[in-house]
């Protein structure tokens, strides 16, 4: 059985125990094929697996991961500062292999999530927006991907292969 079904049992257990009075005791007996029963009367020999009242559970607690605020911690700053002059091209997951799942419709965000900041930043042609170059390196030899973006989305991917 899961633990929550054991929990929701132990619960139920104890709230009828708690109906028939403090002086109660709750038994963890093994039942017909293998199935735990929970019961206020001792159990038949060689199938008690805990008496609650004398052994009660532990409980343990695992505590989430903390939302990283806004701001930097100490340790990504100086990170940071000693990053070599490539380093800023990797991204967050910096995989050159990922920038042909580079789609139309994705936003700036995702765009960087996936493959990192551009190697070139420039101004559209038009003066909209603007077009993202990503220069060949390993995992993405011999070719340069141009990402152009309009009010934060991508509106065309170029993929060209140069030798």
């Amino acid at each position: 059985m899961s633990a929550l079904k054991h929990l929701m049992l132990l619960a139920s257990a104890m709230a009828a125990c708690a109906a028939h009075g403090a002086a109660s005791t709750v038994w963890k007996c093994a039942g017909d094929a293998g199935a735990v029963v929970y019961q206020d009367a001792p159990c038949p020999p060689g199938k008690e697996l805990r008496n609650l009242t004398t052994d009660p559970p532990s409980l343990s607690i695992v505590p989430g991961t903390p939302v990283p605020s806004g701001k930097p911690s100490q340790g990504a700053t100086a990170r940071s500062e000693r990053a070599g002059p490539s380093d800023h091209r990797k991204g967050v997951s910096g995989k050159a292999a990922d920038r042909k799942f580079i789609q139309i419709g994705m936003s700036e965000a995702e765009v960087v999530q996936r493959i990192g900041r551009p190697d070139i930043d420039a101004k559209n042609r038009r003066g909209q927006g603007h077009q993202w170059s990503y220069l060949p390196k390993e995992g993405d030899p011999n070719t340069i991907t141009t990402v152009t973006l309009i009010d934060g989305k991508v509106t065309d991917v170029e993929r060209k292969i140069v030798r």
